[in-house]
């Protein structure tokens, strides 16, 4: 069997031939994250549509822990794909969460309460309450991963559980940035048998890119984040990775203090442009200022330009000034 029969006949179980709707999906998705950063101070709670479809290739996926391939209907197995295709595809690095994974380069990152939906061309967030297809992903902070195993994601122990209507996939990531905690992964699809071959092979690749970050190497190319984008001739290390926490900080609307250097000067708002909380940020260039800190252009909501110093202080790499104009 195939592994797109495979998964189409996962999502054929409840079908009801319910059509996408992806109209304007732009406006709705900037709105509901603008409202999102205006109250993350009141904290965020999990809406979780656990809608899932997908046989997922990774080893040992069937219900027999010893299977090397994927379980269809009929309890035989079919050959797991080849990995994901590394030509045009994306790194997407959480470095909040702690996972990084592979995504075509046409398909999009968003967060709802936090939530990381990874969302197919034409795709609406779950957040506008219509029927749509989306890879989410949650981290569950001091939860320890207890289940019976029958698969692997990422070279860790996971789970695959059947669900009303789909299945959920949950893994024991602890040791990323929380310990003990568990990454739950669900593909969340309206019911219906409309989906094309390609979009669910594609799924099946990207969740099977999918790794710790401990153990993952660094990204080469463009990185996607939760709010923003490193473009590829920057490179990825250590001082990109601090850098990116800390503009996730500032446009989660909290902590980025702690990434400054105790000589950082005082008073600039970290968080805000002209009085609107800032929600997105792309780091669009790199210059060695010496041999011990980095300077970034980094953009934020695609207005506002500012020139970023990392290097390395007394507790570790820091933030050690930020300058307007870039």
């Amino acid at each position: 069997m195939s592994l797109d029969n495979d998964i189409r006949r996962s999502l054929q179980r409840h079908a009801e031939d319910v059509q996408p709707d992806a109209r304007a999906f732009d406006r709705v998705e900037q709105r509901v994250r603008r409202a999102h950063a205006q109250r993350v101070a009141i904290g965020v709670s999990l809406i979780v549509a656990l809608i899932a479809a997908a046989s997922v290739v990774i080893p040992r996926l069937g219900n027999d822990p010893r299977n090397d391939g994927f379980a269809g209907p009929d309890g035989t197995t079919s050959p797991s794909p080849t990995p994901a295709p590394d030509d045009g595809w994306v790194t997407v690095r959480d470095e909040q969460d702690g996972y990084q994974l592979r995504m075509p380069p046409d398909w999009r990152v968003t967060e709802f309460e936090g939530a990381v939906e990874l969302l197919p061309p034409g795709m609406v967030g779950t957040a506008a309450g219509e029927d749509t297809f989306a890879v989410e992903l949650m981290l569950f902070h001091d939860e320890r991963f207890e289940a019976e195993t029958n698969m692997t994601i990422g070279d860790r122990p996971a789970r695959r559980d059947e669900r009303a209507n789909g299945q959920t996939y949950r893994a024991d990531w602890s040791g990323s940035v929380c310990e003990p905690c568990t990454l739950q992964i669900a593909v969340i699809a309206p019911a219906t048998d409309n989906y094309p071959t390609t979009l669910l092979d594609t799924t099946g690749h990207l969740i099977a890119s999918i790794e710790h970050i401990v153990e993952a190497s660094l990204p080469v190319g463009e990185v996607r984040t939760r709010r923003g984008v490193v473009a590829a001739d920057v490179g990825y290390d250590e001082r990109t990775a601090l850098l990116v926490r800390f503009l996730e900080a500032r446009t989660h609307g909290g902590g980025a203090e702690e990434f400054l250097s105790p000589a950082f000067s005082e008073g600039k708002d970290l968080y805000t442009i002209d009085g609107e909380a800032i929600l997105t940020f792309e780091v669009t260039a790199r210059a060695e200022a010496d041999a011990n800190s980095s300077e970034f252009t980094v953009v934020l909501d695609g207005i506002a330009t500012e020139t970023v110093a990392v290097g390395a202080g007394s507790g570790g790499l820091q933030i050690r000034f930020i300058q307007p104009g870039g």
